[in-house]
C-alpha cells in the first residue's frame, strides 16, 4: 500500500512531515488553518501527537518515490531527471498533473510534462530500445526558486 504523508512549511520555517488537516475558521479567524499532524516518541514509549500550522502554498504530498540518493519527492521539489541511454538532463517542479505526479519543465519554449517513474520505448531506423530516467531533488521551489532560473 502507498504511503499517504504530506510536507508542509511552518510559519517559523520549519519543514515538517506528515498527516494533513485542514481546519476552516481557526479560532474564529476568517483564515483557515493548514496543519500537518506529526508523532513522536516519549520518554515512556508512548507516541504523543503534534500538530503544526504551516504555510498553505508549501503543502505538497509525497509522490510514493524516491530520487536515485534515496531522498523522498514531494509535490513542489525541483527535480533535475536524466534519460538514460541519450544522457539528456531537464530540471522542474514537482506537481499533479490529471492522473499522476509529474516534473513540469520547459522544453523548446514550451511547458511540458515528464510522468515520474516513467519508461519510454523507442523506435528509429530499424533500432529500438528502452529509454529510463533517473531523478535527483535539488532542492524545492519555495525555498530555492533560483534553481527554476526565469520561470
Amino acid at each position: 500500500m502507498r504511503e499517504i504523508l504530506f510536507r508542509g512549511k511552518t510559519l517559523t520555517g520549519k519543514w515538517v512531515e506528515g498527516a494533513y488537516y485542514k481546519q476552516e475558521e481557526f479560532y474564529g479567524d476568517k483564515e483557515d488553518a493548514h496543519i500537518i499532524i506529526t508523532s513522536k516518541e516519549t520518554l515512556d514509549n508512548d507516541f504523543a501527537l503534534e500538530s503544526h500550522i504551516v504555510i498553505p502554498e508549501t503543502v505538497g504530498q509525497f509522490t510514493g518515490l524516491t530520487d536515485k540518493n534515496g531522498k523522498r519527492i514531494f509535490e513542489g521539489d525541483v527535480v533535475k531527471f536524466t534519460d538514460s541511454p541519450f544522457g539528456f538532463s531537464y530540471t522542474g517542479v514537482v506537481c499533479f498533473n490529471e492522473v499522476s505526479f509529474c516534473i513540469k519543465y520547459e522544453y523548446w519554449k514550451k511547458e511540458e510534462f515528464h510522468r515520474i517513474g516513467q519508461t519510454d520505448e523507442w523506435q528509429n531506423m530499424g533500432a529500438s530500445g528502452t529509454v529510463t530516467y533517473e531523478h535527483e531533488v535539488l532542492g524545492n521551489m519555495h525555498d530555492n526558486p533560483e534553481l527554476l532560473g526565469d520561470k
